[in-house]
């Protein structure tokens, strides 16, 4: 019967203390929850006493720096180390208890200890939970630090959740902020790279168009130059006709056609009458524009495939492809006239001019069978009192001649 007393005498004890830990208690601290201390002794009857959790003056055992952390709080970041003051736990406990802790957020493992603080420098910004307890060896003193024997927990576990807000440049709008501005600046610096690439661009641009209208005007030039040089090379200075060089290049390769075609070929050598006296009397000068003038008339005169050339001095070559005997006499002879004809004027002075012509035709098996003709004809020409015409006719094949004045 005594032991059912007493057995019934703990029920009502246990009923009591689960009654004393679910029912409303006033806040002693506003940092931790109540705690509740159980007690058995085999043998005995449970015992319960209610327990207040550790607190400082201000109501606070966690400190950073010159902040009080309660539940929940929110703390500015400071260089100052967090401390938690663990001498309340100590005495609500008995002596031969040690406190476990661990600060969530720095360490996930509980560490056992006996001081009556603990220190965390070099707090970062962030989210943590504090989390402590009493702990007690069954049966005897706690054990040591490296044993596996487990503990049991004299008080309940002390949690205090809280926040070290991050300085100011740490801030999630600053950061997002310094981001915006930072991508607004790449953006920028994109945008003025790809203007000064464009920029760049129009100034090559431009400066390919500058010096391809330079190498233009340099190719222009050049090919001005070497047409200039080319006519200077082929014409004579004086006259602007074919010069010696080029209009017997030009018979040879007339006469050459004329042998592979079988076709005629006339070559009419002209010199003009008493050219000396025109110098002694009207002076070079004169004598440079009687030149020029005959070579303008001889110019006019011929067809657009014939050729004109001052064959030195006073002498001018005329070939004539395709003409025959009786055409180029007929062309000498008009040609003559044109001379005889010719209002030369240097200054109020009228230059009279008469000119000798020697035709040659034919079918040449060489342009100096032609030239030999035709100053053969010229030199009869002369002889023959000037002023006219004396034709040849070339035949290559017996090599006879026929000349006609």
């Amino acid at each position: 019967m005594l032991s059912k007393f007493w057995q019934l005498t703990g029920i009502v004890h246990l009923v009591v203390s689960v009654l004393a830990v679910v029912s409303p208690q006033p806040p002693a601290c506003a940092t931790t929850r109540n705690l509740l201390a159980l007690t058995f002794s085999p043998g005995l009857p449970f015992q319960s006493r209610e327990i207040q959790p550790p607190a400082s003056s201000n109501g606070s055992f966690i400190r950073f720096g010159q902040q009080a952390i309660a539940n929940g709080s929110e703390v500015p970041w400071s260089e100052s180390p967090l401390v938690i003051d663990l001498s309340g736990l100590r005495t609500l406990a008995p002596s031969r208890s040690r406190v476990r802790y661990r600060l969530m957020g720095v360490e996930s493992d509980w560490v056992e200890t006996a001081e009556q603080d603990v220190r965390y420098p070099n707090m970062a910004p962030g989210a943590y939970r504090f989390q402590a307890a009493v702990v007690d060896a069954p049966g005897g003193p706690a054990p040591p630090l490296d044993t596996d024997s487990t503990p049991t927990l004299t008080l309940p576990i002390t949690e205090v959740s809280f926040v070290i807000a991050p300085r100011w440049w740490q801030s999630g709008p600053l950061r997002l902020g310094l981001m915006l501005l930072a991508t607004l600046g790449v953006v920028l610096g994109w945008r003025w790279s790809i203007h000064l690439l464009v920029l760049q661009k129009r100034h090559l641009e431009q400066a390919v168009k500058l010096r391809t209208e330079d190498l233009e005007r340099e190719k222009a030039e050049l090919l001005r130059t070497r047409e200039q040089m080319r006519h200077y090379a082929e014409h004579d200075d004086l006259t602007g006709l074919w010069n010696h060089r080029i209009i017997i290049e030009r018979l040879r390769q007339e006469v050459d056609r004329a042998s592979r075609e079988g076709s005629p070929i006339a070559l009419i050598l002209v010199d003009l009458d008493y050219f000396k006296r025109v110098n002694d009397t009207f002076g070079h000068m004169a004598g440079d524009l009687v030149l020029r003038e005959i070579g303008a008339i001889f110019q006019r005169s011929v067809r657009s495939y014939d050729w004109v050339g001052r064959y030195g001095g006073e002498e001018f070559l005329l070939i004539l492809p395709g003409s025959g005997f009786a055409g180029a006499r007929v062309r000498a002879e008009q040609l003559r006239l044109a001379v005889q004809w010719a209002q030369i004027h240097d200054g109020e002075q009228s230059i009279p001019v008469t000119a000798s012509f020697g035709v040659a035709c034919g079918i040449p098996t060489g342009y100096e069978m032609l030239i030999q003709s035709a100053d053969a004809a010229l030199y009869r020409a002369k002889d023959n009192g000037r002023n006219c015409v004396v034709a040849t006719e070339v035949d290559a094949a017996p090599k006879s001649k026929r000349a006609e004045g």
